[in-house]
């Protein structure tokens, strides 16, 4: 579990951030920042003008983030993958490398009448490079820019899940995580060359909640590595509408 100096320096560190630190990920209809170091700070769900579930980027302390970054010391080099919204984050240490990539998949409206699909989820996988790295997830969701602090319920395979309103908050992960009191939740892997570990935060506006399949193979499925959006200018074009009628 993250210290009190570790979860303080996070906060001051958040707290220093410009806004060119953050990289955009969106589905056309909500949208999130994510950090160098790997924290999404600001997530607007179900609309871009939805209240924000995670808002350490107005306030670090109480507005609610969800990381996944070395435990070390690193270097990191960041871009998106060609033609998409797929945003890969390497992070580089002393004893091995790994790579972040984060995603918010799009379906179709033919995708959605073939197969049971999360209305709106997020999609993280960390992938080992080489050597051997650890890592760490902090996982403390507060909605209504962190005027909530929702219990964390472990359902097992079912993941972690909260309250958003009246929608739920799923998060899936192949990484045992544990919820603090208070905290969140937290957990830590080795990640080895080769190695590939998937997260999912899924927001189901209705039961009965659809959740997504972890593992690579299921992302190259729903089409995580097809182009996504449109790159115009070289400007990554995220907001619009999402997707109807025919595959991208």
């Amino acid at each position: 579990m993250a210290t009190v100096a570790e979860r303080a320096d996070h906060e001051r560190r958040a707290s220093s951030r410009p806004i060119s630190d953050y990289a955009l990920i969106g589905d056309c209809r909500g949208a999130g920042l994510i950090s160098r170091d790997g924290a999404i700070d600001w997530l607007c769900l179900p609309r871009f003008d939805s209240p924000a579930i995670f808002a350490a980027l107005l306030d670090p302390e109480r507005g609610g983030s969800f990381h996944i970054r070395p435990t070390g010391a690193y270097h990191v080099a960041r871009r998106y993958l060609p033609d998409t919204n797929i945003l890969e984050t390497t992070f580089s240490g002393a004893s091995g490398t790994c790579v972040l990539r984060d995603l918010m998949p799009i379906a179709s409206e033919e995708e959605k009448r073939s197969a049971s699909l999360p209305d709106q989820h997020i999609l993280r996988e960390i992938e080992g490079m080489a050597g051997e790295i650890a890592a760490e997830i902090r996982y403390d969701p507060r909605p209504d820019y962190g005027r909530q602090r929702p219990a964390l319920e472990s359902r097992g395979k079912l993941g972690l899940w909260c309250r958003v309103g009246s929608a739920a908050l799923v998060l899936q992960s192949d990484i045992p995580l544990a919820p603090v009191a208070g905290q969140g939740a937290y957990g830590t892997a080795a990640i080895r060359a080769g190695a590939r570990y998937h997260l999912a935060l899924t927001y189901a506006p209705e039961a009965p909640a659809v959740l997504p399949t972890l593992g690579t193979t299921a992302l190259r499925e729903r089409g995580a590595f097809r182009a996504l959006v449109a790159r115009v200018g070289g400007a990554l074009h995220v907001p619009g509408r999402a997707p109807r009628g025919r595959r991208a």
